[in-house]
């Protein structure tokens, strides 16, 4: 299985470095990649730990839109690993933690392997409620789920395929977080999700040091926002680097 950071920018960058360097600590994992679109100057931090842990650096072709840069990104992110990857991808957010091995749970691996996305439940369900709303859904819908740690692989290349068409509409304007909305659109109309335990994509849990990879949602998703977040996530990637167990 091979782990992929998507980034963009120095604020981002930064923190797929953190991010980068728990997972060469803890993760397992037989390769790790960070993902740059192209033309996106690698920054001297990145550039250095790329070096130290030994990380894949990838660049993709992304066009930036004027809407929702980073929920397009994020899409592009998607199509990118499974492109390059002959198995299992985790495809995971910048301001994220991993404290542990990881090891898909039995079963998930043949069912992503087939073609269906593993995404966690997220904590705080984002279905519109307005009919008119170019995403809404209607009842009975599927689980909402967190778009910033996904266990894909490359026979889900059908769904991110119409992520990525879905993303470069205008509907894209309406609502906050572009690539969720996207997503769990795409899976109430018909593709293929499976759970992946909370465990893989903790967003501020009561136990976090039973988490696998901690999400200190809210630190990526704005790379100008001064949110405690990222200072959050940086302490915590800076204990995990340094051999001690991370508080979250």
């Amino acid at each position: 299985m091979q782990v992929a950071i998507t980034a963009h920018g120095p604020a981002y960058q930064r923190m797929a470095a953190l991010a980068a360097r728990s997972y060469h600590a803890r993760s397992g994992v037989g390769e790790l990649c960070v993902q740059l679109p192209e033309g996106d100057a690698l920054t001297v931090e990145l550039e250095r730990v790329i070096e130290e842990c030994g990380l894949t650096l990838r660049r993709f072709g992304w066009v930036r839109p004027a809407v929702k840069p980073h929920a397009s990104l994020k899409i592009a992110g998607w199509r990118a690993a499974i492109r390059a990857a002959s198995d299992l991808v985790l495809h995971v957010d910048a301001d994220t933690c991993c404290q542990a091995l990881l090891t898909p749970p039995e079963g998930l691996r043949e069912q992503v392997l087939g073609g269906a996305i593993a995404a966690a439940a997220d904590r705080q369900p984002g279905w519109p409620q307005d009919p008119d709303d170019p995403w809404f859904v209607a009842p009975p819908r599927p689980t909402y789920v967190n778009s910033g740690v996904l266990l894909l692989s490359p026979a889900c290349a059908a769904t991110v395929q119409r992520c990525q068409e879905l993303c470069a509409t205008d509907a894209l304007a309406a609502g906050r977080y572009g690539d969720q909305r996207v997503l769990n659109y795409v899976i109430a109309t018909g593709a293929r999700c499976v759970p992946l335990p909370s465990t893989w994509n903790a967003i501020r849990p009561r136990s976090p040091r039973r988490a696998l990879v901690l999400h200190f949602a809210g630190a990526g998703g704005d790379p100008q926002s001064t949110t405690k977040q990222r200072l959050r996530h940086a302490r915590a990637c800076e204990r995990v680097a340094q051999g001690q167990t991370s508080l979250g």
